[in-house]
């Protein structure tokens, strides 16, 4: 018996630029680490980590996990990339057999022992291995953290393309803010390593001026009123105030009676609201359980509460969930509404990519003329809120027509069993740039017809920065996709993308692809779900039964590529890696 096996990326177009550097180490004065502001924690008198020439050199011997560890405080963010040099077993290497330098950057540990850089997972105290390096060499590396949604990805030396991509990432600012430098002191002889080159950097979506339409960034220190605002329900417990560009909003119990500060706004038809907000940040004692925090825009009702992003429907009196946040951490939100499409694309620190899209949005331009900031008054006691950059910015419509040479980037659809398959380092290898991961979800079945419900999340966004360089598909049903984004994916097919698919028990047949656009394209013939899809005519014995060296060589060349393999055809897979 014989599987079909497909695969397909496509690419949503990240509008992220690192245009905030928070901090950086050049290690600027000869001498120790002190003199360039770090202070020792733990001390190990054999060690020595001396600055010569903007270089760090550790001397590291063997004191189990008493090794000598410097600390400096330093700002962290969610969504950042760490930047470092590092010459590992600089000499000395016959001693190199455990770990002997280790980065601590917040709650994220990492470490190099036995040819791979490590890091460490707090909550299972176990490790991880991102990738293999290489002794008494100067190598670059990279980690790009997103804490909202849980990713971290890893480059060595090549800074487009990750190593590897942890979707279990523990990383979270809020639980520390120190950058750490020492050894544990188990290398069994001398170890010299070296370190140059840190940079810390916050990523933030990339904005035109041009395209602003109201900012609000809390400029004056003191209270909403000195910024333009004007409160409009009080509760005198309650305290708002501004400093260093932050509302703060202390909000106690006082139901449906909560402060509100209200400023006039423009509202248009198609818009994007972008602001910063902490949710919950200070009393963590158990008092948030209802809605502490509001933003209403024209008609437009958000609210934050037990952990989730609500967004009322005025028409059916009821609330969406968007999103699940956490409390006590800065998270970026968008929303992008378009009242003539009844649309809103929300988006959660992922300015690309949206994490919920309603498609019967009731915004309405006309209602108000207001934005609102306050709380419902609903904590049980007293809880702090903030609030910062609020922005309203026009949605531009691109019509550049998409070029062969303007696809960039993969897109992953990943379904429900292909653990089996390496799909990342597939992406890696058949296109260039960002990889974008979807994955295919069953959240519920429908028992009236024994029906089950499907959906990918996050969805697609309607307006990718540019079309996929290439497209994977693992084991997905095309009706899973939303319609525009299958639009967009033949858009860019015919202008040169690669598509792959991989088979499976939701794609081909049972995937629906039989009569739609995409059966026009396959070279495998589709049937109805209970059929076996069989090879096409231009489909020959000798191009089937090839490695995925054969496929690579078509990659990026408008190919739909198609590899038949025997059962278990994994190992076929990978010797084309």
């Amino acid at each position: 018996m014989k599987n079909i096996i497909l695969t397909c990326m496509l690419f949503a177009g990240s509008m992220l630029v690192a245009d905030e550097v928070l901090w950086q180490d050049n290690f600027a004065k000869d001498g120790s680490l002190q003199d360039n502001g770090f202070k020792i924690i733990v001390n190990n008198p054999k060690d020595s980590f001396t600055v010569k020439n903007k270089e760090v050199v550790f001397h590291c011997s063997n004191k189990p996990y008493r090794g000598l560890t410097f600390q400096k405080k330093v700002q962290l963010v969610p969504q950042s990339e760490f930047y470092f040099e590092a010459k590992i077993a600089a000499a000395g290497t016959n001693g190199f057999d455990h770990s002997s330098l280790k980065i601590e950057l917040g709650n994220m540990l990492l470490t190099f022992r036995k040819n791979k850089l490590w890091i460490h997972r707090p909550s299972k105290n176990d490790w991880i291995q991102p990738g293999k390096i290489k002794y008494n060499v100067w190598q670059k590396y990279k980690i790009r953290f997103d804490a909202a949604n849980r990713t971290a990805e890893y480059y060595i030396d090549d800074m487009n393309i990750p190593v590897f991509v942890d979707e279990k990432s523990e990383f979270d600012p809020s639980k520390g803010d120190m950058l750490r430098l020492g050894n544990y002191g188990l290398s069994s002889g001398t170890v010299i390593c070296a370190l140059r080159n840190l940079k810390y950097t916050k990523f933030e979506q990339k904005v035109n001026k041009d395209n602003i339409l109201f900012e609000e960034k809390f400029a004056v220190d003191g209270t909403p009123e000195a910024n333009g605002f004007k409160t409009v329900v009080n509760n005198p417990k309650d305290v708002f105030s501004v400093s260093g560009g932050v509302l703060k909003m202390v909000c106690n119990n006082k139901p449906y009676r909560g402060t509100t500060i209200q400023k006039r706004v423009p509202l248009p038809a198609q818009c994007e609201i972008i602001f910063d907000a902490n949710l919950y940040m200070e009393d963590s004692s158990g008092q948030y359980n209802n809605a502490s925090l509001k933003i209403e825009f024209g008609n437009f009702l958000m609210a934050f509460r037990n952990g989730q992003w609500w967004n009322h429907k005025p028409s059916e009196n009821k609330w969406l969930v968007p999103a699940k946040i956490k409390n006590n951490t800065w998270y970026t939100f968008k929303v992008r509404l378009d009242s003539t499409a009844k649309r809103a694309e929300f988006f959660v620190n992922d300015m690309t990519t949206p994490v919920f899209i309603d498609e019967k949005c009731e915004y309405d331009p006309k209602a108000k003329f207001t934005l609102m900031i306050g709380n419902y008054g609903l904590a049980r006691g007293t809880v702090v809120n903030a609030v910062r950059n609020f922005r309203v910015m026009k949605i531009t419509q691109n019509n550049k027509a998409q070029k062969k040479n303007d696809l960039n980037g993969t897109m992953l659809f990943a379904g429900m069993d292909v653990s089996k398959y390496p799909l990342e380092k597939y992406a890696a290898k058949f296109g260039k740039g960002q990889i974008s991961k979807f994955n295919f979800e069953t959240p519920a079945v429908n028992l009236s017809n024994s029906t089950n419900k499907y959906e990918i999340s996050p969805v697609p966004p309607y307006r990718p920065a540019s079309l996929p360089q290439c497209i994977i598909m693992a084991d997905i049903p095309l009706d899973a996709i939303p319609a525009y984004a299958q639009k967009q994916m033949l858009e860019a097919i015919n202008n040169g993308a690669c598509l792959l698919i991989f088979n499976g028990l939701f794609t081909l047949n049972k995937g629906n692809f039989h009569k739609t656009e995409f059966e026009k394209i396959l070279p495998v013939t589709v049937d109805d779900p209970w059929k076996n899809p069989v090879a096409g005519k231009d489909v020959k014995t000798s191009y089937i039964n090839n490695t995925l060296a054969l496929a690579m060589k078509n990659a990026g060349k408008g190919k739909v590529i198609v590899i038949m393999t025997p059962e278990g055809g994994r190992e076929l897979l990978e010797k084309g890696i």
